[in-house]
């Protein structure tokens, strides 16, 4: 791919490309239509190991144990159902220091990670570059790395949204939804929309906002959406 260098603010990209180490046999050992997020990565207390904290949704699992306990190169510290509802888990575990990690390679090239998952054999990163410059070096050292790169979009901020590995819902919010996405439902909040009884009506939302009411009920659920996402995963259909 061909990126031209220019001066800017700091870039949030979106892009995708192959799973590797422990993403990439997760992958394997799961069905398609299952969803891997890395939430966060720890050094571990000895040298050569790693916490990772994983959510992952499989729709077809109703016991995750037996299946990581199968991949072998993973050593599992608690594996906890998300919801009685839904086959999401929380799964905490130590990796080999030497398996390679999406993180790594993102960090040696001075890229803030946002949010990385592994769903329909792609892994998809968000994250934060300086510059144009070091979109290139990186999108370049992916390609060697991972043998793909696919740009996904690109969007120039004066912010930089929380990173990977926020444990407190606000950060993690702040991380994976869009600036518009907090912002409707911040207006909403302040306008006590969501107050019972209602303080205010979607149109006196959509007035502040200075939309019309039909894209403003499209957006707030979006944006709820999203929010929920983040919560329990994507929805078994």
């Amino acid at each position: 791919m061909e990126l031209t260098t220019q001066d800017s603010n700091r870039l949030r990209i979106e892009f995708q490309t192959e799973p590797i180490g422990v993403l990439e046999a997760l992958n394997s050992a799961l069905s398609v239509s299952a969803q891997i997020e890395l939430d966060n990565v720890l050094p571990g207390a000895t040298d050569g190991q790693w916490l990772e904290f994983f959510t992952i949704t499989a729709p077809e699992v109703s016991n995750l144990v037996p299946i990581l306990d199968e991949i072998g190169r993973i050593e599992p510290v608690f594996v906890q159902p998300a919801s009685s509802i839904s086959n999401t888990f929380y799964v905490l575990t130590f990796i080999n220091g030497h398996e390679p990690r999406p993180t790594a390679i993102l960090l040696a090239h001075d890229a803030v990670p946002h949010r990385i998952i592994v769903q329909d054999q792609d892994m998809t990163i968000v994250a934060s570059v300086t510059s144009w410059q070091k979109l290139k070096t990186l999108a370049e050292a992916i390609e060697r790395q991972h043998r793909s790169f696919e740009l996904v979009g690109v969007t120039e901020t004066n912010e930089m949204s929380f990173p990977l590995g926020g444990s407190i819902l606000k950060y993690n919010l702040q991380g994976k939804l869009t600036p518009e996405q907090l912002t409707i439902i911040e207006t909403a909040y302040q306008c006590g929309y969501f107050e019972v009884p209602q303080q205010a009506t979607a149109e006196d939302v959509a007035q502040e906002l200075d939309i019309c009411q039909s894209t403003l009920s499209e957006q707030l659920r979006n944006a709820q959406n999203a929010v929920w996402n983040v919560l329990f995963g994507d929805r078994i259909r």
